[in-house]
C-alpha cells in the first residue's frame, strides 16, 4: 500500500535524473571536503592516544590491532551523526552542516520518522497522503 503511494507521485524521478544528476560534479567536492573534516572531528583523540590508534590501525601484520587498548565507539551514533553532517554539507553548505545543534536535530528527526511510519500504519490512506 505504501508502494502505491510513492509510484503514483513520481515528482522526485524527474529532480533525480535532471537537478541532482548536473550538480553531481559540483556536490561529490563539497562531501569529499565535508567527509574529511567530519571524519577528523569525530575521531579526534587528545595526547599519545591518536599516535597510538593511527600507528595500529595501519599495522595490518597483527590480526587484531586493537586488542590491547581498544577504544570503545558508539557506532550507530557515531555513523548518524556523520551520515547527517556530510550529506546536509550539500544541501545546506558549510556553517549549517557543522552546527551541533542542527545536526543532533537532524539525528533525532529521521530516528522518529521511523517510529511514527510504523504508527501510521494502521491508519487509512487518505489520512497519510
Amino acid at each position: 500500500m505504501d508502494e502505491e503511494i510513492f509510484l503514483r507521485n513520481t515528482y522526485h524521478v524527474n529532480v533525480i535524473r535532471t537537478d541532482l544528476t548536473r550538480a553531481i560534479p559540483a556536490l561529490i567536492l563539497e562531501l569529499v571536503d565535508e567527509a574529511a573534516v567530519a571524519f577528523e572531528d569525530t575521531f579526534k583523540l587528545s595526547g599519545d592516544s591518536g599516535a597510538f590508534l593511527h600507528k595500529h590501525l595501519s599495522d595490518t601484520s597483527s590480526p587484531h590491532p586493537l586488542h590491547a587498548d581498544s577504544i570503545a565507539l558508539p557506532v550507530f551514533s557515531t555513523m548518524t551523526h556523520l551520515i547527517a553532517r556530510i550529506s546536509n554539507r550539500a544541501l545546506l553548505g558549510k556553517d549549517m552542516c557543522r552546527s551541533k545543534a542542527y545536526t543532533d536535530a537532524m539525528v533525532r528527526f529521521a530516528e522518529s520518522v521511523v517510529g511514527y511510519s510504523y504508527a501510521l500504519r494502521p491508519c487509512p490512506v487518505i489520512l497519510r497522503e
